[in-house]
């Protein structure tokens, strides 16, 4: 079951797999403009349990409705404004964040796959293009 992460400069859910000698690329779930909700957590939760470390972080913890929002209702115009205001090359390194820690959990074996839905799928490329370690890992990206 996905878990709360959160320190002074990073918010995220994460999920991990039960104990496996197995270690697997780590699935980066970039949401779409309503943030980390449930939907989100349902598919951190879906990649952890074939097996990989999955991290949803929010790419909306600076803004001053950091919560995740429901699809409809006034969480929807709420959700717009928000994703207008976002500062995307700012939220690009806190992926970098969010990709070192979840290279960090259990069972990643140090590879990233992002994948973004709707808007995040603008900051899975950025975080392919931006956050990989050319050295020794691919960040790829799906949207």
């Amino acid at each position: 079951m996905a878990t709360h992460l959160l320190s002074s400069d990073f918010d995220a859910l994460q999920a991990v797999p039960v104990a496996s000698e197995t270690r697997r690329p780590g699935i980066l779930i970039l949401p779409e403009m309503f943030g980390l909700n449930a939907p989100m957590q349902a598919l951190a939760d879906g990649w952890a349990a074939r097996g990989h470390p999955a991290l949803v972080p929010n790419v909306f913890w600076r803004s001053a409705t950091p919560r995740g929002l429901a699809y409809d209702g006034a969480d929807r115009e709420l959700a717009w404004q928000r994703l207008r205001a976002l500062d995307v090359d700012q939220a690009v390194l806190d992926l970098r964040i969010a990709v070192a820690a979840l290279r960090a959990l259990p069972g990643c074996n140090g590879k990233v796959l992002a994948i973004g839905f709707c808007a995040g799928g603008l900051l899975a490329y950025l975080a392919a293009a931006r956050c990989g370690d050319r050295k020794s890992t691919r960040l790829n990206s799906s949207h």
